[in-house]
């Protein structure tokens, strides 16, 4: 059996090993590299969780598969690529890991349930040969999903049908050839069936070149997310109007989330009044937005207004 001492670092496990058993390295507090062998065939489930200084595997070119909870809670591990061998990330693999960064590779064809549930990976692509990504491996973290092929029911770990908590309040960007839907992530219970078919029409249907799927978040800070990023996105004259006649109260949301780089967009439609530029000038200088403010005063002094008029 291949053993590993409390107090390694850096694990080379060398050529003509062919199988880690389950367990075989987890709870390693000071292990932080590993390197696997091309001869290996299999890796034991929860083989390397619970090592908190983990941040760096090489895969080798043996192993296809990555097991159930194998690299869960493994804090340090910040960035995967995946070899051209990989076939299937089960279950948990990387569940509550620090992962923000995974290359998936072509070839890749199953990821099971929860694998990067509470992770904080923002970013991900799906490659083309990939037949099935359950939709519990979502995480909330996502912004941005790029389909090679298109999965319709990934649609569920995307769109929840209930109230959503300020922190999981978001949308995503769902990508797949040229087609570029931006959803709310929570809608009402009594729309759900609506908005999944919605989506799917969107994805097959060539003629529709924009989406308002904006219209169907829950709340209005879902709304108002949804209805920028569709402007900004697409040019939408409907989100426009909305962003338009909401941004005052966008605006000051924004202010008191610190979501400069939100504002900064907002400020950039051109859409934002003087009245309301005047009103938030004070609010951005107070929270010391000052990429904002630089937008703030530009526009007003566009405008024939001078900042001493309205210094605090």
């Amino acid at each position: 059996a291949v053993t590993c001492n409390a107090d390694m670092e850096n694990l080379v496990i060398l050529d003509g090993v062919e199988e880690i058993i389950p367990f075989a390295f987890s709870r390693k507090q000071k292990l932080k590299t590993v390197k696997l062998p091309d001869s290996l065939e299999k890796i034991g489930m929860n083989a390397f969780e619970l090592s908190p200084q983990l941040h760096s595997v090489d895969f080798g070119r043996g192993v296809t598969v990555i097991s159930d909870s194998c690299f869960e809670k493994c804090n340090a591990l910040k960035t995967i690529t995946l070899p051209p061998q990989i076939k299937k990330i089960e279950r948990a693999a990387f569940m509550q890991s620090g992962l923000e960064t995974i290359i998936l590779n072509e070839g890749l064809e199953y990821v099971e349930s929860n694998v990067f549930v509470d992770t904080f990976i923002k970013s991900i692509r799906l490659p083309r040969t990939l037949r099935d990504f359950h939709h519990t491996a979502v995480s909330v973290s996502m912004s941005d999903i790029t389909m090679e092929s298109y999965i319709p029911h990934i649609k569920a770990g995307i769109v929840k049908p209930y109230k959503p908590d300020n922190d999981t309040d978001k949308i995503i960007i769902l990508h797949y050839e040229d087609r570029h839907a931006i959803l709310p992530r929570h809608i009402k219970s009594t729309t759900y069936g609506e908005y999944l078919l919605a989506v799917d029409e969107f994805f097959k249907n060539e003629s529709t070149k924009h989406t308002e799927f904006w219209q169907y978040a829950y709340t209005a800070k879902g709304k108002e997310d949804g209805a920028l990023e569709e402007y900004l996105f697409s040019g939408s004259e409907d989100a426009k109007e909305y962003v338009k006649k909401n941004s005052k109260k966008i605006a000051l949301r924004l202010i008191d989330e610190g979501e400069e780089e939100k504002l900064v967009k907002l400020l950039e439609t051109g859409v934002v009044s003087k009245p309301t530029l005047k009103a938030i000038l004070p609010k951005v200088k107070e929270q010391d937005l000052t990429a904002a403010q630089s937008y703030v005063l530009e526009q007003l002094n566009g405008k024939g207004i001078s900042e001493n008029k309205f210094a605090i």
